[in-house]
């Protein structure tokens, strides 16, 4: 279900990309995504003491849409301060 909304985005711009034979884009989500998180409305985030500050997020993503990431594609980038790796 949550797939839906990627799906839908990317839908609504990839025309005018393949038609400017360039773009971007990058999908945000949380680190559920890709690992599972026991009692995670209860306490989100247990281990790493606090989420993400959104500069935290925002340089990496700035990053993979600048021409240095352009051979970059479809891969995760995990930014969860060590998180999932427990």
């Amino acid at each position: 279900m949550n797939v839906r909304g990627a799906f839908d985005v990317t839908k609504a711009f990839i025309g005018e990309m393949l038609a400017r034979g360039a773009g971007v884009i990058v999908n945000i989500a949380s680190i559920g995504g890709v690992v599972g998180i026991p009692d995670r409305l209860a306490d989100y985030y247990p281990t790493i003491g606090r989420i993400g500050k959104p500069e935290e997020i925002a340089v990496p993503a700035l990053y993979l849409v600048s021409d240095e990431a352009a051979f970059i594609t479809g891969t995760a980038l995990i930014i969860d301060g060590g998180w999932s790796a427990g």
